[in-house]
């Protein structure tokens, strides 16, 4: 550290090798998971706060 600021680099350490498939089936698991520990009215609000803890960027608003 020699109290100079250092270039910006920006990188995500959270990457998934996956492809999003709309064909996939429900991930029933998960839901049933999430409904043992929420109402279930709040769990759409669980997933996409969850989904937002995989991208890089807060560059998202409502």
């Amino acid at each position: 550290m020699n109290g100079k600021f250092e270039e910006e680099k920006q990188f995500c350490r959270n990457r998934l090798n996956v492809n999003y498939n709309p064909e996939a089936p429900k991930p029933e698991m998960w839901l049933k998971y999430l409904k043992d520990l929420v109402e279930e009215e709040d769990i759409p609000t669980i997933q996409e706060y969850l989904g937002y803890l995989l991208i890089c960027r807060a560059t998202f608003y409502k």
